[in-house]
C-alpha cells in the first residue's frame, strides 16, 4: 500500500503510446483512451498541440482512435470555451 509521500511510475502497456509520450509513459493517455472504450465517459476534454508551445488548442474527443494524436501532457495555457463552441480533434474552435 502506497503511503503519503510515496512516489508511484505508471506507463501504458501500449507500445505505440508509450513511444508518443512527451514526457511520462503515456499512463495518463491510456486511462483517457479506455474510458472512452468501455463507456466509462462520452467525451474527454484535452489540450491539442498547436504552432507552439503557447499556441495550445482546447478539443472535445469523442472517437478513442483520436486518443494519443498530439494530445499536450503539460500544463499550458489554452483558450477557455464552451463545450457547445469547442470542436472535436478534426474541428479546433475558432478563437473568437
Amino acid at each position: 500500500m502506497a503511503e503519503k509521500g510515496d512516489l508511484l511510475y505508471a506507463w501504458t502497456t501500449d507500445d505505440e503510446l508509450r513511444e508518443k509520450a512527451e514526457t511520462g509513459g503515456g499512463a495518463v493517455t491510456a486511462l483517457l483512451r479506455h474510458a472512452l472504450e468501455s463507456g466509462m465517459v462520452d467525451a474527454v476534454f484535452a489540450v491539442r498541440k498547436g504552432a507552439d508551445v503557447y499556441d495550445a488548442m482546447p478539443a472535445m474527443i469523442t472517437d478513442p482512435a483520436e486518443i494519443g494524436g498530439g494530445l499536450r501532457d503539460r500544463s499550458t495555457a489554452a483558450p477557455c470555451c464552451s463545450p457547445s463552441r469547442c470542436g472535436d480533434a478534426s474541428s479546433p474552435p475558432s478563437r473568437t
